[in-house]
């Protein structure tokens, strides 16, 4: 989902998805792609982006506009009504 969206910023490497299933529950994070395949050597990124928090984020983020979008049509809304409201008394 996150694939290519996220670069490391030692390796410039995109981050990518691991998943470690154990027999009660599954851990999800994301994490450099480069330190995974070439080695700690290659890459000191150890940042682990755990996949339910990035998600939970990104969600709150976006929730965020849809708020403020609702805001935002009520005051043109407004700014439109006053604007016909000085028209009319312009014509009158």
């Amino acid at each position: 989902m996150f694939s290519t969206l996220i670069v490391c910023s030692v390796c410039g490497y995109s981050f990518r998805r691991f998943e470690k299933n154990y027999k009660t529950h599954s851990k999800i994070w994301w994490g450099c792609s480069g330190r995974n395949h070439y080695g700690a050597d290659y890459c000191c990124n150890t940042t682990k982006i755990i996949e339910s928090e990035l998600i939970e984020q990104l969600d709150n983020y976006f929730s965020g506009f849809k708020l403020n979008k609702a805001n935002m049509i009520k005051m043109i809304e407004n700014q439109i009504e006053s604007s016909n409201d000085i028209n009319k008394s312009n014509t009158a």
